[in-house]
């Protein structure tokens, strides 16, 4: 069974939470009402369904990572570190060039 640490759930900072949900709801408000059709003319896209979904996945994903001890992480910085930057380097020469970021010449 997942054991949650009781200190946890006491300095975890409730109202930035909350905000940020409720900000969260009025996006997916603002997608429903923006997308909304007009009378007659069919079905509703389902973008804000599809943000209420990805919405649950990142509170989910946040409460696992905070749940997390990232101090057992400290020992590891180097790899970390050393995968960073080959993903940097990959990026820059596989950069996938855009029509307008064409270069005269």
């Amino acid at each position: 069974m997942l054991k949650i640490d009781r200190r946890l759930i006491e300095n975890f900072d409730w109202i930035t939470f909350i905000t940020v949900i409720v900000i969260c709801f009025i996006g997916i408000l603002t997608i429903y009402s923006a997308t909304r059709p007009p009378l007659d003319e069919g079905e509703r896209p389902p973008f804000y369904i599809k943000q209420i979904i990805w919405l649950t996945i990142a509170i989910i994903f946040l409460f696992i990572f905070v749940s997390f001890d990232y101090t057992k992480l400290k020992n590891f910085w180097v790899i970390f570190y050393l995968f960073g930057l080959f993903l940097l380097i990959i990026v820059s020469f596989f950069q996938a060039k855009q029509p307008w970021e064409q270069k005269d010449g």
